[in-house]
């Protein structure tokens, strides 16, 4: 797997908190 998909998952996760407020 690409290492970069990892740290894609978290950052897709931090922005969905960030947008849930």
């Amino acid at each position: 797997e690409n290492p970069k998909a990892g740290n894609y998952d978290d950052l897709m996760l931090i922005v969905c908190k960030r947008l849930a407020g």
